[in-house]
């Protein structure tokens, strides 16, 4: 790997949009990606300690020359302002491709801390149509009788990204949703009628 900065990770808080953090391993070599850790941010992740930049960049194994580049780089980009990671606090960058929008710490004290990381499917966006009570719809919008869904299966609740938690959310309230009505509907004398007054049609 060169060393060199893919994206802007800190255009959104990663619990408000984690998948723009995700996004960036698949670009590079391997689907492989690396993560470098100012020292005072130490204490919110996990990994070995570095005393030296050189020391980190042999532990990744990227190019070392190119990594020292872009470190540089970013350290005088770094604006003179006061940090807050309780907020978009606009202490960014200036002057490098691609910027830094928000928590822009320079890379100057140690230990240095790295992270290789990769991308995961948390779930796709796309899915089954469901109404209100977890019935799964057909091509005309109308119940299918007896068929449910919920969790991953479920789409069009997402679009480009999602807030972070939200899918273990929906897939608790529509899980309950749906298992309320499968078992009512499992129990009803006359199915085809229990399954329009569940779905209000």
């Amino acid at each position: 790997m060169t060393g060199a900065r893919a994206s802007d990770s800190t255009v959104e808080f990663v619990q408000i949009a984690p998948g723009g953090v995700r996004r960036l391993a698949p670009a590079h070599p391997g689907g492989i990606s690396d993560v470098f850790v100012p020292a005072r941010l130490r204490a919110q992740g996990r990994g070995a300690p570095n005393h030296t930049l050189e020391e980190l960049a042999d532990g990744l194994e990227v190019d070392r020359e190119g990594f020292l580049q872009t470190i540089r780089e970013f350290n005088a980009a770094c604006q003179d302002r006061p940090y807050d990671p309780t907020l978009k606090d606009g202490k960014g960058t200036v002057g490098i491709t691609p910027a830094k929008s928000n928590w822009a710490l320079p890379m100057d004290s140690p230990p240095y801390v790295g992270f290789a990381v990769t991308c995961g499917i948390t779930f796709t966006f796309g899915g089954l149509r469901v109404n209100t009570a977890a019935q799964v719809l057909d091509l005309d919008n109308h119940p299918i009788p007896g068929l449910y869904a919920a969790g991953e299966l479920v789409g069009g609740l997402f679009y480009h990204n999602y807030p972070g938690g939200s899918g273990l959310v929906s897939g608790a309230v529509f899980g309950r949703i749906a298992g309320q009505q499968a078992a009512q509907y499992a129990e009803a004398p006359e199915r085809g009628t229990s399954q329009r007054s569940l779905s209000g049609r």
